[in-house]
């Protein structure tokens, strides 16, 4: 999906857009950005509309709100969490 986002243009509307890839049982998870491909760092209290999707699955597309880490500047941390809907791979 990211060749197809590079190469019609697509970065500024796909800016802060990402897929969940990993869930702990922790209630955290990392999501990939679309555009960069890096690594956003969430926790499930982040998701602002839990109660309506209810869970968080692997391969959900989720817009996002991100800043540094505060423990660890090289990483992103999401601060505001949306699920858009669930992708099947």
């Amino acid at each position: 999906m990211r060749r197809y986002i590079k190469a019609f243009g697509l970065q500024p509307h796909f800016s802060n857009y990402g897929v969940v890839r990993k869930i702990s049982e922790r209630r955290y998870g990392f999501i990939i950005d679309l555009v960069t491909g890096g690594d956003i760092f969430f926790h499930f209290s982040r998701v602002a509309n839990l109660r309506q999707v209810n869970t968080v699955k692997l391969n959900d597309l989720v817009q996002y709100h991100d800043q540094p880490s505060l423990r660890n500047l090289e990483n992103r941390e999401a601060v505001k969490v949306t699920i858009l809907r669930g992708i099947e791979s």
